[in-house]
């Protein structure tokens, strides 16, 4: 078994990657180069400690092939994959391997020295191979590529040219993945959609005690996600993904695209998800973790949004009387927020500051914010002393603006070894809401003041995670000890600054675009953890 690694390695990977497929291929997928594959496989060694196996690697393929190396192999060119159709139900899926070549008969060589049993060609050029698990496959030359296929019919014939499977720049990522949704038949496509709306109609059930009013908008907000959902995989055209090993900075990427149909419904939501000014993208430092939304409201969202506001007023009028002036106070307050056409939301955490301890910060953006102040101040008239005695208006100001704070007694043992202070810190300007908690939180909010004072161009939505920042929150945890101290450990030094967890979601044209960013030495850290 340990004799066939170079061709199981190349497989195995191969079938993560992926490419623009063409006419007939309902998957194409490839990898850059054998090079590629076994300078990655160099790299994660070291990461994970093993120099050794990065310096002999070439050494160990020499010995699993006789010192013939991975002779016959185009080392330099792209290794391709592809699913030439959907199996009908209960038949074997077909999928064919492209590898290229230097030389046949040096490759042909090659697959003897691993132990493959290889027969001579038919008339139509297909060789019989065994490999040394006992199992069959079918090989032919074609395009300078070996072709190997688990049916034979699929070999016959004329074969695609793997090198017109890619566009030229698809050629210099890692790996890359494509799946043509538009090459399904339409039957199988039929019978897919149909299984999915059978699942999507299935009743929501009411939950223990769970109000009616709650449970009528979870219904809403369910079937709202079911819709949508459907739809966009009703009017999806293809996926694709494509993925690279950047070295020289220790981090992955990933960007995926869902295409749609050009004048579907989900097409004229994507196209609506492009980038948006936002007051709170300013917020996001780069080195800290955050959170940051600003949406287009329409459509289904806004007709949902609607309801929200109707059932609002709904329960306000079955709440007793003396409850519904405030209520109705409050209500009037957010209902311009709710009602308009573009949402913002922001979550950031500062830290950790020099006495260890990190500071949340949320952002709302609202409109007409102003009388939500001045119904929080009628609120805190109206509630229990008990209640009214932890609240303090205008404990504090910050650039002309009043802060209001709130005394918490939080479940969580550790909220006060995290963020110090049990205490929330309010400040609400006709634009936006901040909420701050912790021992900082009055500095956070100056800070935050300071910088939102004008817009920035942005993605619909993005997120930042500092697994530093998340080293902290666990690490008092006695199950997540040992990761945590994994990732302090790895993220030091000069590696501090690459703790990012990076990610994007954005509308371009008709597709969904989402770009991810993974810093590679987080797989050290597991490792580390997992040895302690």
């Amino acid at each position: 078994m340990r004799r066939v690694w170079p061709v199981a390695l190349m497989v195995g990977v191969a079938l993560w990657l992926t490419a623009r497929p063409v006419a007939a291929q309902v998957v194409v997928a490839s990898v850059r180069s054998t090079d590629a594959v076994l300078e990655s496989v160099a790299y994660f060694a070291t990461l994970f400690g093993r120099d050794d196996i990065a310096k002999q690697l070439e050494s160990f393929i020499d010995t699993l092939t006789g010192n013939k190396g991975l002779v016959g192999l185009d080392r330099r060119n792209p290794v391709v994959f592809y699913v030439p159709t959907v199996p009908a139900p209960g038949q074997q899926t077909t999928a064919v391997i492209a590898l290229p070549l230097s030389d046949e008969k040096d490759f042909l060589q090659l697959l003897l020295a691993l132990n493959f049993q290889v027969q001579e060609p038919d008339a139509n050029q297909v060789r019989a191979i065994t490999l040394p698990t006992g199992q069959s496959a079918y090989l032919r030359f074609a395009h300078r590529y070996a072709f190997i296929c688990n049916d034979r019919s699929h070999l016959a014939g004329k074969l695609p040219d793997p090198a017109q499977l890619l566009k030229p720049e698809q050629k210099q990522h890692h790996l890359t993945v494509s799946l043509r949704i538009g090459e399904i038949p339409p039957a199988v496509r039929k019978k897919l959609y149909a299984l999915l709306r059978a699942v999507a109609d299935k009743p929501i059930e009411r939950k223990p005690n769970e109000t009616q009013a709650q449970y009528q908008l979870r219904q809403q907000l369910t079937q709202l996600v079911r819709e949508v959902l459907l739809q966009a995989i009703e009017d999806l055209e293809e996926v694709m993904l494509v993925a690279d090993l950047h070295t020289k900075t220790n981090q992955l990427t990933v960007d995926l695209d869902l295409v749609f149909r050009r004048g579907s419904n989900t097409a004229a939501l994507v196209s609506r998800l492009q980038q948006t000014a936002s007051r709170f993208r300013v917020l996001q430092s780069g080195s800290g973790s955050s959170l940051v939304l600003s949406y287009p409201v329409y459509g289904a969202l806004r007709q949902q949004m609607d309801k929200l506001a109707a059932m609002l007023e709904k329960g306000i009028a079955e709440k007793p009387q003396d409850q519904q002036a405030i209520l109705r106070q409050l209500y009037e307050a957010i209902a311009p927020t709710l009602k308009a056409d573009l949402h913002e939301l922001a979550v950031v955490v500062h830290g950790p500051s020099k006495d260890g301890k990190l500071t949340p910060i949320i952002a709302i953006r609202l409109r007409e914010g102003r009388k939500l102040e001045a119904a929080l101040r009628q609120l805190v008239k109206v509630l229990p002393e008990d209640a009214r005695s932890r609240v303090h208006l205008d404990s504090a100001k910050v650039a002309g603006h009043n802060v209001h704070e709130l005394e918490i007694s939080p479940d969580d043992p550790n909220f006060s070894r995290v963020f110090g202070e049990e205490k929330l810190a309010l400040l609400v300007t006709d634009d936006y809401l901040l909420l701050s908690a912790g021992t900082h939180r009055v500095a956070t909010l100056q800070q935050a003041v300071a910088t939102l004072s004008e817009e920035k161009a942005g993605a619909v939505g993005s997120v930042e995670l500092s697994l530093r920042q998340f080293a902290e929150l666990i690490r008092h945890n006695p199950d997540s000890q040992n990761f945590a101290r994994a990732i302090l450990e790895t993220f030091s030094g000069p590696s501090a600054q690459q703790d990012q967890i990076r990610l994007v979601l954005e509308g371009k044209d008709n597709r969904l675009h989402v770009h991810l960013e993974l810093p590679t030495l987080l797989a050290r850290a597991i490792y580390i953890s997992s040895r302690q």
